[in-house]
């Protein structure tokens, strides 16, 4: 019953999330201050400009380039579930740049095409998916034992 009601639930949100309203934005970046990911990764201590930098008011654009792979932690703690700390990784299927700010994430194929994080109907008309799917199951087998699986994804 409560999966269900979880498929439900996940099936109204999507259904939402991909009939709102679209706002690409147009921003001018100064090239010149883009800071590249892999340079936070090799020197993390370093990076700490970049908080300042956002709690001072100041925009700041990041880029990960094509195959870069960035630390992903997940959080999800609910009264049902809980997700335990795992080792998990985002991979940038294509060069992409994020502009970070007081008011918000945003997210660019370009760098001058952009789309704010949760606007999910401007990130499908930046990027080209129809639509997406998002799917929970719980299985069981020989070699696994009982597991639960959640996929994401956009056609």
């Amino acid at each position: 019953m409560k999966t269900k009601l979880m498929a439900l639930l996940a099936a109204a949100f999507l259904l939402f999330a991909f009939t709102g309203c679209a706002t690409i934005h147009r921003i001018d970046i100064d090239r010149g201050s883009v800071i590249p990911v892999s340079k936070i990764l090799s020197d993390p201590a370093g990076s700490e400009s970049i908080g300042k930098a956002v709690q001072e008011g100041k925009d700041v654009v990041l880029f990960v380039a094509k195959g870069q792979s960035i630390p992903l932690k997940i959080n999800l703690d609910t009264p049902l579930v809980k997700v335990e700390n795992g080792k998990n990784s985002l991979v940038f299927m294509q060069h992409t740049y994020l502009l970070i700010s007081r008011s918000g994430f945003m997210v660019s194929p370009d760098g001058e095409r952009w789309a704010a994080i949760q606007d999910l109907k401007a990130l499908k008309k930046l990027y080209g998916f129809k639509g997406g799917s998002l799917s929970i199951g719980f299985g069981v087998s020989k070699e696994e034992g009982a597991s639960a699986t959640l996929n994401v994804g956009t056609k």
